[in-house]
């Protein structure tokens, strides 16, 4: 997902009524270091480029540094694979810094949502488990209907 994409879609017509209907925080680039990098050096990189302690490989998986179900499942503690979650839930001062936007805005927040370009995938904050989430149905409605609303 570039910015400039996100920023073509934000005024679109069609988005207009659901643009108007709520307050929105949009973050074009949550992982400004890894973004660069993707341009530079690796177009398929994923983690931020933080200095890990104690190893030569560099870089935290943002998606899998929160603190929901952190290290559980689908995440690794080793620096050098692509799913390192870091030393700790929001180690990385890109996660503490969402963290805090959401904290502090969290009595009116009713959703949130990650674009994930690396693998061109539609993300939820349920991989933890093989257990269907409990709001399944209205998931799976945006899951299939926000796609025909990005088409370019």
């Amino acid at each position: 997902m570039t910015p400039s994409w996100l920023l073509w879609m934000s005024g679109e017509n069609r988005l207009a009524r659901l643009l108007d209907a709520a307050d929105w925080y949009i973050v074009p680039v949550a992982n400004p270091d890894g973004y660069e990098y993707t341009h530079s050096t690796d177009r398929f990189w994923r983690k931020n480029r933080s200095k890990n302690n104690g190893s030569a490989c560099r870089g935290v998986d943002l998606h899998r540094n929160w603190d929901s179900q952190w290290m559980k499942v689908g995440a690794s503690g080793r620096p050098c694979d692509e799913i390192y979650a870091g030393p700790s839930a929001f180690s990385e001062p890109e996660t503490k810094a969402l963290r805090d936007v959401i904290v502090a805005a969290k009595a009116n927040v009713k959703a949130y949502f990650a674009l994930h370009s690396y693998s061109q995938a539609w993300l939820t904050s349920w991989g933890y488990t093989g257990q269907a989430p409990p709001d399944l149905d209205p998931l799976v409605t945006v899951i299939l209907t926000v796609p025909s609303l990005c088409r370019i």
